[in-house]
Formats: C-alpha cells, sequence, structure tokens
C-alpha cells in the first residue's frame, strides 16, 4: 500500500457534479428537511441504503454549502445557496456569484486558489504530498477536482473571471497616466469600478507597477476587514441610539 492520505478534507466530487445533485434533490424534495436515504433516492439510489458513497455525496455537498445538515446529521436540506444554484438561471450574476462562494468554500480550496493559484498540476500535487501529507494518488484525485471546480466557476488565478463576471463591471485600462504625473506612489497601472446598489461606485486604483494574483488575494482580505469595521460601526450606531431612545422613554 503506497500510504494513507492522511488530510481527505476535500469534496470527493467535482463542483459541477454537486450542482446536478442539488438541482435533483430540490426537484424532488424542495426545501424540506429529508433524510439521507430519502436524498440517496433523488440521486438515483435505488436500495435506499446509506452507503460510504452517499455519506461522501453528502458531505461534499456540505463543504461546497449547498445543503444545511441537521444537528447529528440524520436529515438534510437545500441551503440558500443551493438554492440559487437550483433556481437562478446559471448566466445571472447571484448564481455566477454563489457559484464561485461555493468553489472556494471547501478550506482546502480556498487554501489552493489563494497560496498555489498559479502552480502546475505537478506542483499542487508534491505541494499535497510534502506539506500535507497525502497519499501520491490521493493527491492526484485531490488536484484534478480542484482543478475541475476551479475551470466550472470560472475562477481564473485572481479569483475572478476577467469578463463578464460582475454585471456592468467597468474595467479601465491604458490609463492616461499623464494626468497624474506627480502621483505619491507611481503612474497608475490599471483601474476597476464597479456600480453598486444606491448609486454608490467602488473603484480600486493599483499604481507603480504589474499587478500579481497575490495582490488581489491581499485586496480581498483588506475588504473583509473594512467591511467588519463598517457591520460593527452600524452595530455600535444601533446600540447607541437603542439607549438613547431608553434614556428618553424613562
Amino acid at each position: 500500500m503506497a500510504g494513507n492520505e492522511r488530510s481527505p478534507n476535500y469534496p470527493s466530487i467535482e463542483l459541477s457534479a454537486a450542482v446536478t445533485n442539488i438541482k435533483a434533490l430540490y426537484a424532488q424534495e424542495g426545501r424540506s428537511w429529508v433524510a439521507v436515504a430519502v436524498a440517496g433516492k433523488a440521486w438515483g439510489s435505488k436500495t435506499g441504503a446509506i452507503s460510504g458513497a452517499l455519506r461522501s455525496r453528502v458531505g461534499a455537498l456540505r463543504q461546497y454549502g449547498l445543503i444545511d445538515v441537521e444537528r447529528g446529521g440524520g436529515k438534510i436540506k437545500v441551503s440558500g445557496r443551493g438554492l440559487t444554484l437550483a433556481m437562478r438561471p446559471a448566466e445571472s450574476p447571484e448564481c455566477r456569484s454563489a457559484l464561485k462562494d461555493a468553489a472556494l468554500a471547501p478550506p482546502l480550496f480556498a487554501a489552493l486558489h489563494q497560496e498555489q493559484s498559479e502552480a502546475s498540476t505537478d506542483s499542487l500535487v508534491f505541494h499535497l504530498v510534502a506539506e500535507r501529507r497525502f497519499s501520491r494518488d490521493g493527491a492526484a484525485r485531490a488536484v484534478q477536482t480542484y482543478q475541475a471546480t476551479m475551470a466550472f466557476a470560472n475562477l481564473d488565478a485572481r479569483g475572478y473571471a476577467d469578463d463578464d463576471d460582475v454585471a456592468q463591471d467597468e474595467v479601465v485600462d491604458d490609463v492616461d497616466n499623464s494626468k497624474d504625473p506627480g502621483a505619491a506612489n507611481g503612474p497608475i497601472v490599471s483601474q476597476y469600478r464597479w456600480p453598486l446598489a444606491g448609486g454608490i461606485t467602488a473603484e480600486v486604483t493599483f499604481r507603480g507597477g504589474s499587478v500579481s494574483p497575490k495582490a488581489f488575494a491581499s485586496l480581498r482580505r483588506y475588504l473583509e476587514l473594512a467591511e467588519q469595521e463598517t457591520a460593527e460601526a452600524e452595530e455600535t450606531a444601533r446600540l447607541t441610539e437603542l439607549r438613547a431612545e431608553e434614556r428618553l422613554a424613562s
């Protein structure tokens, strides 16, 4: 035996198969809580038995965030993300966004995408064997599933498709740097603008040199921090307003 796969915590099926499964489950059961054996029938099981393969499929759908699992694991139902992928048109912004979220939901896939986004297949296999203690065969299966999932979700090295990723995205290339000759951080390399709700426009400007995939990974982390700070500020303002109302009431 070639050795045990020590880190098998990744989906056993690629995302395209998982989406097919969630559509079949929703078509048969809607969003009702159902026993795992009943879900298996939606996926073609004729015996009603809970096999290892069925448990692996449930585990994969859970890692992609397509199902909710009842405490104890006896019943499952289609999650909000799963509902989006089951009902929304494939070309809709909501579906594309849910697909990308699902692809990066498994911790292993998210780590590979962030840390090894430009690695070759052989390099990915080596990484899993050397750093995560996979067997070689297990690593090859994991990499195949990971790459197929990234391709299905249309995720490039930066985590977003270059074209047609978000409705009405405006990508500004060939920026006239002469308009900003004294920029402290160097000339503008590229700019991205996205229209948001409420008439807000978000703009990201890169200056000084070529933009690498790691720059986008760092930007995502900064945006997550900004989102957290905004949410905390809103919660603080809400609590302050409630306390003021309580004082006036007393």
